[in-house]
């Protein structure tokens, strides 16, 4: 396992390196097919890609979910909920 967590970190730290040299505003787009059972998935992404905007559609997200469910430490939250019909 050690082996694993070692290429995990390797490559992580090379995916950082080549965006932080880049000069472009760097962005990741999601459509995420509701987000509350992909924060995970998506908390990993940003960690490696480390990306200055982050869009997510399709979130399905509503004012009975908190900002603080979703925030992404290091991150702003503007949120546009559909309206619950």
């Amino acid at each position: 396992m050690q082996l694993v967590s070692e290429n995990v970190h390797t490559y992580q730290q090379n995916v950082k390196r080549v965006y932080r040299n880049r000069k472009e505003l760097n962005c990741l787009y999601v459509n995420s097919c509701s987000i509350l059972n992909k924060l995970d998935v998506l908390s990993a992404n940003v960690r490696v890609l480390d990306p200055d905007i982050i869009g997510i559609m399709e979130s399905w997200m509503d004012e009975t979910i908190s900002d603080a469910e979703v925030l992404i430490d290091g991150y702003d939250l503007f949120r546009c909920d559909r309206p619950i019909k």
